[in-house]
């Protein structure tokens, strides 16, 4: 039955993963490339709104109130994925990036073609991108593959049904210390 545990533990690893993963990516590379554009009005805004956080935490306890009892996010997989998934130090890379490597040009083609933003976003912007996307992307993957602390934080003893495999892993690893040691 242990090799069940693991199993299903695996899988929930993988789960959260690719889904954190991908709207980890999605989230960074349209915030980066919404503040890229000289042409936004609320660029300066959402800058410090996203560098402030970068500088100076709100802290663990006032992040568990904010996902737990405001956002509701107890012993659920979104507790696992959320809390990771919208990182401001990623944000400000992808931000970089476009303002330095996308020409201006390519845009512009797109405005006088009739593309609306979305599709130059994803038809223009990118194609070009998928090396940064891809370093974001390993970032995000090792990053959920990784963690074990959001189950620590999130989710009750008795969600076995839900645990990653790192926090499985970390369990077995404390209870065989544990063991040992008396």
């Amino acid at each position: 039955n242990q090799g069940a545990y693991i199993g299903k533990a695996f899988i929930n690893s993988i789960f959260v993963t690719v889904t954190g993963t991908c709207l980890g990516l999605v989230m960074c590379s349209t915030m980066g490339y919404a503040l890229s554009r000289p042409n936004y009005r609320l660029r300066k805004f959402f800058s410090y709104f996203i560098l402030i956080p970068m500088l100076f935490s709100g802290g663990l306890v006032a992040s568990y109130m904010i996902n737990t009892n405001i956002l509701g996010l107890k012993n659920s997989f979104w507790a696992l994925i959320l809390p990771i998934c919208c990182s401001s130090f990623y944000i400000v890379i992808m931000r970089t990036f476009f303002q330095t490597t996308l020409p201006d040009g390519i845009i512009e083609s797109g405005k006088i073609d009739g593309a609306s933003q979305l599709r130059i976003f994803t038809q223009l912007v990118l194609p070009i991108s998928l090396p940064v996307i891809a370093t974001i992307g390993l970032f995000f993957t090792f990053a959920y593959w990784n963690d074990w602390m959001m189950a620590k934080y999130y989710l009750n003893t008795n969600m076995q049904d839900i645990f990653p495999l790192q926090y499985v892993l970390i369990t077995l690893e404390n209870n065989i210390d544990f063991l040992s040691r008396n």
